[in-house]
């Protein structure tokens, strides 16, 4: 069933690259604009998940234009292993997607603890 929930975040999202240089990424997906302001909460600490990787230097997120903006060092990482960890993230999502969904705002902090644990474990596979 997560397998079926992982697929089925991605094809929602559907990330599309705008622009690939070395050192850079954009990401375009028009549900950006979707999340509702009560929800942007829960998709600022999802976003929190890819800005800890290493190698990230900067991260932003333009939801009016559906634009992920990533600065990356090119001597740790590259696109195809960019999308790797936002696979390993929306993996992690939707294994935990109940939890996330029944944790009330002032709790998410405490979420996003358990999902970058969840992540990091995740990394130290591959």
């Amino acid at each position: 069933m997560k397998g079926i929930k992982k697929q089925f975040i991605k094809g929602y999202l559907n990330l599309r690259t705008v622009e690939d240089k070395s050192g850079l990424l954009i990401i375009h997906s028009s549900k950006l604009n979707d999340v509702e302001s009560d929800n942007a909460i829960y998709g600022e600490k999802i976003i929190k998940l890819l800005q800890g990787i290493k190698g990230i230097i900067s991260l932003n997120v333009d939801y009016n234009k559906g634009l992920v903006t990533i600065k990356y060092d090119v001597t740790i990482l590259n696109t195809p292993l960019i999308f790797k960890y936002i696979d390993l993230i929306i993996e992690v999502v939707a294994e935990n997607l109940d939890t996330i969904n029944k944790t009330p705002p002032e709790k998410v902090d405490e979420v996003l603890l358990v999902l970058n644990e969840k992540l990091n474990a995740k990394i130290a596979k591959l």
